[in-house]
């Protein structure tokens, strides 16, 4: 069985192999937050800077990601950049096991600077949580990048960059620039430090491999208390994930403990302390200053009680079972998938069971709608193409997805050519008898194509739109593909690559960019060489890859309004 591991799977890994198992062995998905999708879109604007050099826009994504370029921090944009590259590094010492990544930019060695530069784009809400040097050092991504660009560049070192760009995070409106921080770090080949920590980082990869081929029970897999209160909270933690309130109220003690000394490392950047100095204190000393900073603000008794609430509230979750006893892993899979109108594959035992992906086909009512709470709601937003965000009413959500499935066509040709509005609810067979009776217009024509160039110097003067999701690996007539088509064995590999169900879940939001990437591969081996692309901007599909469409053919748009 090959195995390829991520630097987001080994600090998974070693932030909580509870969690990891729920992500990687039983397959169950975390929902996209705004936060995450606001990081993938700045991303985008910084990759297509470095790549041509285009400015980013004024979207609150475009004006965070300009921080980074004002200050100089980025190189130069031009075809030297390695932007949103692919890394492999294989491990035969620890059997079929591979090493995979996608790093933001590489900087190429010259003879000014003659070591080249990993550079990986971090979108926060403070610098607090930015890394300090010394965590750089040791982090697996950090790691990871700088021995594959000596290796590749043949050189003893490498510089690795992290950029962090800074975006408020109001309560309401949008987000806005609130400053850039790079935290730097050399990487020496023969370095003892870093032979430690590549040495460790190698360890904890066997054990992952060792455990994905296990496939124990999740539940069974050591918890992390610690990590249950990290960034907001961990979607698993109560529901399939179950650890007594003691527990996690250790988990956030400590958590408040670490986050107060790491932004003491940040008060004043003339200060360094040093990685062996910052010990974990005990936990009676944490709550001695809790207490005694208590007692000078007269709180000691809503302090006690906080305490108390606390505990009874998670006691009160753990006991809120249905009748029939506990929930399993396979329940909660269950109840997951009905709110999409989809139902698990039949047979799964708890061990190994994973949610299926949502059905793009399903049909969907208000009724169905009704049933989803605000999280499912964004994720099928996300699916069909919708514009939402957390900051949106549930109301609002559902109104916008129903919309949706209204489908308009337009016209940008001769007037001759306007076709009628049809419905989502028509028969596909309509919508392809449709195209192939444009298809002999469709790149033919002299007008200009409102979607740019084409590769082939025909442009297409008619932009159709239609409501109907062909099926998987369907072609049509007179040289026209389909979107989805071209898709299927790229978004396969990026899944396969980064163990993931669904080419949106990579970490760090550079699913757009591995697709993208990826796309590019898999043409120059199996793509059309002419004809149409037919494709719709409203999906995630089409915005990550409509660059790399419209540099290989013409592209034809459909728009569900």
């Amino acid at each position: 069985m090959t195995h390829h591991i991520s630097p987001s799977q080994i600090k998974l890994w070693r932030d909580c192999k509870r969690k990891y198992g729920f992500k990687y062995i039983d397959k169950l998905r975390e929902p996209t937050s705004p936060k995450m999708q606001f990081g993938t879109d700045v991303h985008a604007q910084l990759e297509q800077w470095l790549k041509k050099g285009k400015t980013p826009d004024s979207t609150p994504e475009g004006q965070v990601a300009k921080q980074g370029i004002r200050k100089d921090w980025l190189p130069s944009p031009g075809s030297h950049l390695l932007v949103e590259h692919k890394l492999e590094i294989p491990l035969p010492e620890l059997g079929d096991v591979t090493l995979i990544g996608y790093i933001d930019c590489v900087e190429p060695p010259d003879l000014a600077r003659r070591m080249p530069t990993v550079i990986d784009h971090k979108t926060t809400s403070s610098l607090n949580w930015a890394l300090t040097e010394d965590e750089l050092a040791a982090d697996p991504q950090g790691l990871i990048y700088s021995v594959w660009a000596m290796q590749h560049f043949n050189t003893g070192a490498a510089l690795a960059r992290w950029l962090y760009y800074v975006a408020s995070n109001p309560k309401a409106g949008p987000r806005k620039p609130a400053g850039a921080q790079p935290v730097d770090h050399v990487f020496v080949a023969d370095d003892p430090a870093f032979a430690r920590r590549w040495a460790e980082l190698l360890k904890d990869v066997a054990d992952i491999v060792a455990v994905r081929n296990e496939r124990p029970d999740t539940a069974t897999i050591e918890p992390s208390p610690p990590a249950c209160g990290k960034f907001g909270g961990c979607y698993f933690n109560g529901n399939p994930c179950e650890l007594s309130s003691g527990e996690i109220l250790r988990g956030h003690l400590v958590q408040f403990e670490r986050a107060h000394n790491k932004q003491l490392t940040h008060c004043n950047n003339s200060i360094t302390v040093p990685a062996e100095a910052r010990k974990e204190p005990s936990m009676p000393t944490l709550m001695e200053k809790l207490t005694n900073k208590a007692k000078q603000e007269n709180k000691g008794k809503k302090l006690e009680e906080q305490a108390k609430d606390v505990a009874a509230a998670v006691e009160a979750k753990a006991k809120a079972k249905t009748d029939d006893g506990p929930k399993t892993l396979l329940d909660t899979i269950k109840e997951k998938a009905a709110g999409v109108g989809v139902n698990p594959p039949e047979g799964d035992s708890d061990k190994g069971a994973y949610p299926p992906m949502p059905d793009t086909t399903a049909e969907i009512t208000a009724e169905s709608l009704d049933e989803l709470g605000k999280s499912d709601l964004l994720a099928l937003a996300k699916q069909r193409g919708v514009k939402a965000n957390g900051r949106m009413k549930i109301e609002t959500i559902k109104t916008s997805i129903l919309e949706a499935l209204t489908v308009v066509t337009t016209q940008h040709g001769p007037p001759e050519k306007i076709v009628e509005t049809t419905s989502a609810s028509d028969p596909a067979v309509t919508e392809l008898m449709l195209l192939e009776a444009q298809a002999a217009d469709i790149g033919a024509d002299a007008t200009p194509s409102p979607t740019g160039e084409s590769s082939n110097g025909k442009a297409a003067g008619l932009v159709v739109m239609f409501g109907c999701v062909f099926e998987k690996n369907q072609t049509l007539a007179n040289g026209v593909y389909h979107l989805v088509d071209l898709l299927t064995e790229p978004m396969e590999a990026v899944c396969l690559q980064n163990d993931v169900p669904h080419w949106s879940a990579v970490e760090f939001g550079k699913g757009p960019g591995m697709l993208s990437a990826v796309l590019d591969e898999w043409w120059d081996e199996k793509g059309p060489k002419e004809g149409v692309i037919i494709a719709d901007p409203s999906t995630a599909e089409c915005r990550a890859v409509k660059e790399t469409l419209r540099r290989r053919a013409d592209v034809v748009i459909r728009s569900v309004q």
